[in-house]
């Protein structure tokens, strides 16, 4: 695949996808990387740039789900003067291992509309769902985050 094939395509963000559904820098760069060099092909002979990202965003939910889930890891805690930037980055770790552990296709969704990458009609194409069937998911999705948030001891609003 030359560079050329490329530019319509928003790597950035595509790193950002692969790392919410992998949790890990490591297993994120070496999805996309993999995705890209074998899908090489299938990219170029794509020239809708919308159906070329679907087409990623598809092949990267699949290879995330090779990883299997990942394993729960117990926050850090407070050293003695961190405050409420501690608290924050605690808040935060909570928030982001709990969308880590939602089930697919809620994880997947919630990525897709965060990141803002498709429209409301192309991610329910993309998870083969109805737009009523997605607007339930996402509400799954926001809900559990919204709870464990709450459970954390975190305001609501964060979610």
């Amino acid at each position: 695949m030359d560079s050329g094939s490329l530019p319509s395509l928003n790597l950035h963000e595509f790193y950002r996808l692969s790392l919410l559904l992998t949790g890990e820098k490591e297993r994120a760069e070496e999805l996309l990387v993999g995705t890209l060099v074998d899908g090489g092909d299938r990219l170029e002979e794509i020239r809708d740039p919308v159906h070329r990202s679907v087409w990623l965003a598809s092949r990267l939910r699949q290879g995330a789900l090779r990883y299997g889930p990942l394993e729960p890891v117990q926050p850090r805690l407070l050293r003695e003067g961190e405050g409420a930037a501690g608290v924050l980055q605690i808040e935060a770790y909570i928030l982001v291992r709990r969308f880590q552990m939602l089930p697919e296709p809620e994880r997947m969704a919630l990525a897709l509309f965060y990141l803002q990458m498709f429209s409301m009609e192309q991610i329910a194409e993309l998870l083969e769902m109805t737009l009523e069937k997605l607007a339930r998911t996402l509400e799954s999705a926001r809900l559990a985050l919204k709870a464990a948030v709450e459970d954390a001891g975190a305001p609501a609003s964060v979610v």
